[in-house]
Parts: structure tokens; C-alpha cells; sequence
């Protein structure tokens, strides 16, 4: 029961951060592993978060934008 607890308490913490900033949560996700590991490949971003190639590269051109 408080790893199911856990496990909501933080998504909808993930929800709720990625709405105050703008960004949906697979954006979110790509800036934690980039802040984690300080550079990464796209190759590795789209293995991280399950986006095809086309889906990273376009998640890349709005983080882009936003920088």
C-alpha cells in the first residue's frame, strides 16, 4: 500500500510540476536525465523516454524554443 501511495504521490507531484512549468511530462522527463547527466545523445534521450527518433527530435525543438 505506500509503494502504490508512493507511486501516485509522485505522479501527480510530475503532473503538477510539468503544468506550472509548461511542459508535458515526457519534456519533463528529458530535462531530469539532462540535469542528471549533464549531456546526453539523442539516441540515449529517445531510449530513455520511449519516443521514436521523429518524437525526440520534436521534443528537442520545444525544449529548444523555450531555452
Amino acid at each position: 500500500m505506500a509503494v502504490r501511495d508512493y507511486g501516485v504521490n509522485l505522479t501527480q507531484f510530475r503532473n503538477a510540476m510539468s503544468e506550472w512549468a509548461g511542459l508535458n511530462v515526457t519534456d519533463m522527463e528529458c530535462l531530469r536525465l539532462l540535469f542528471q547527466k549533464g549531456i546526453a545523445t539523442p539516441s540515449e534521450l529517445s531510449r530513455f523516454t520511449g519516443l521514436t527518433s521523429g518524437a525526440t527530435t520534436a521534443m528537442l525543438d520545444r525544449l529548444e524554443k523555450l531555452a
